[in-house]
C-alpha cells in the first residue's frame, strides 16, 4: 500500500509544480527608453532653413554673420534629412539632385550626452556639436576651424521640421 501512495504523491508533487510554473508571470522586457531630444529628432524630418557662420576670436568677441542660402548650390537647399528612430539616416535629395553627392544613407547617433550628432556613412564620420533641438528646430555645427591667431570660425546648419 506504501507504493501507490507514494507515486500518488510524486504524481500530485509533479503536478503542483508544472501547474505553478504555468501560471507564474513572465517577466516582460521593458521598453527602451527614449529621451526627449530623441523623440524631437525622429519624429520629423529636417529642411534646411539658414546657414550661419560664427567666429569667436581669441580675446572672446563672438560675431555671427548669415550667409545668404542663394550662395549655395540649389540641389542641396531642397534636401530633407531623417533621423529614424532604429538610428538610421538618410537624405532624401528633392527635385534637384547634387551630381557631387554620393552617399546619402547611414545611421546616426548621440554622444556627449546628447549634445552632439554623429552621423555615420559609409567611411565617413561626422561629429556635430548640436546647437537647438527642439520639436521644431535643429541646428548643429557642420564646419569648424581655428584660424592661426586664434580665431574659430564655425558654419551653423539650422534646420526646420517638416
Amino acid at each position: 500500500m506504501t507504493m501507490p501512495l507514494r507515486s500518488l504523491t510524486l504524481a500530485l508533487l509533479t503536478s503542483s509544480t508544472l501547474i505553478l510554473t504555468d501560471c507564474r508571470k513572465t517577466a516582460e522586457e521593458p521598453a527602451p527608453k527614449v529621451s526627449e531630444r530623441e523623440k524631437f529628432l525622429t519624429a520629423s524630418s529636417w529642411f534646411t532653413d539658414a546657414v550661419t557662420e560664427e567666429r569667436i576670436t581669441s580675446a572672446g568677441v563672438v560675431t555671427t554673420t548669415d550667409i545668404p542660402l542663394s550662395s549655395f548650390d540649389p540641389c542641396s537647399l531642397d534636401d530633407t534629412y531623417y533621423y529614424r528612430p532604429d538610428r538610421t539616416y538618410n537624405v532624401d535629395e528633392g527635385a534637384l539632385t547634387c551630381p557631387q553627392r554620393l552617399i546619402t544613407a547611414g545611421t546616426w547617433e548621440f554622444a556627449s550626452n546628447e549634445t552632439e550628432l554623429v552621423v555615420k556613412m559609409a567611411a565617413t564620420t561626422s561629429r556635430s556639436p548640436i546647437r537647438t533641438l527642439t520639436s521644431t528646430t535643429l541646428s548643429y555645427v557642420i564646419i569648424h576651424d581655428t584660424l592661426s591667431d586664434g580665431t574659430q570660425i564655425s558654419l551653423i546648419q539650422h534646420c526646420v521640421a517638416r
